[in-house]
């Protein structure tokens, strides 16, 4: 692994803004659905370098999580969540709160790309667009990474 893509770990660890205990069974839910995301990083060349962060939502609420990323890297940051969500959104900042990136789709496992031109702090917005359940969705976000080029 990079030194680079180490460093995301290290700082995306420190950060407990997403971080929340989610109830069975939809922790399992978003563990098999994060399985099957990994297995395509995979298959890209992409290892998890962040994640999972997870966190509860009502619907149209959002969530932040401050990532630190690195020039040079290569990055996929993807969203489930459970099976009473039908539609989450993700959408990624730069630290000057410019929009980079974002999957507006009207789907439940969006993906958002990174190709930083500097290293420094991000910020994923997780928003609840479409969700059945009076009392929220669970989601989970995870961040690939791999070298430039690869």
């Amino acid at each position: 692994m990079r030194k680079g893509l180490l460093a995301l770990v290290l700082a995306a660890a420190a950060v407990p803004a997403a971080a929340a205990s989610v109830p069975e069974p939809w922790s399992a839910q978003l563990a098999q659905q994060l399985a099957h995301i990994e297995e395509a990083a995979a298959r890209n060349g992409f290892a998890r370098v962040a994640g999972p962060f997870s966190a509860g939502a009502a619907q149209g609420e959002a969530q932040r999580i401050t990532l630190h990323l690195d020039a040079g890297g290569e990055y996929r940051i993807a969203a489930v969540c459970d099976a009473d969500c039908t539609d989450i959104d993700l959408r990624l900042f730069d630290q000057n709160g410019r929009l980079i990136e974002e999957d507006l789709g009207r789907d439940d496992h969006p993906i958002v790309s990174s190709l930083p031109a500097w290293s420094g702090a991000f910020v994923v917005e997780a928003r609840m667009h479409d969700c059945r359940h009076a009392e929220g969705c669970y989601f989970a976000v995870d961040v690939y990474g791999r070298a430039r080029g690869l």
